[in-house]
């Protein structure tokens, strides 16, 4: 038996300007949604700050480290099944990486983290 997914599906990536935006899917059996919550299952926040994280990662170079500084809001919970788009933004001589994950014209959560020279 599967554990489930650990991370959504990327099904396209697009240009944008300082950034890139990824249409997700987030898997139906995703793991991080065991017990979070029972008959409600929702994406803990910190799963999301983790994917916006991993992608700046791969995206931008933003390094291993783990941030100095992180700022996020939540708006609207994110469920297993969602189509989402991530939108990264990275500004090097800041060396800050912000984010937004977007339901169709709804704002799930967005932030920024900044990382050490």
């Amino acid at each position: 038996m599967s554990d489930g997914a650990r991370d959504p599906v990327v099904n396209a990536e697009r240009p944008l300007p300082g950034g890139c935006a990824l249409d997700l899917d987030v898997p139906a059996d995703l793991a991080w949604c065991r017990g979070h919550f029972p008959g409600f299952p929702i994406v803990p926040g910190v799963v999301l700050l983790r994917w916006a994280l991993a992608y700046g990662r791969q995206r931008f170079g933003t390094g291993e480290t783990e941030p100095l500084a992180v700022q996020v809001k939540f708006r609207r919970p994110v469920r297993p099944g969602d189509r989402l788009t991530l939108e990264l933004r990275h500004a090097p001589a800041a060396r800050r990486l912000s984010f937004a994950f977007r339901d169709g014209e709804f704002v799930c959560s967005t932030g920024h983290a900044t990382f050490a020279p």
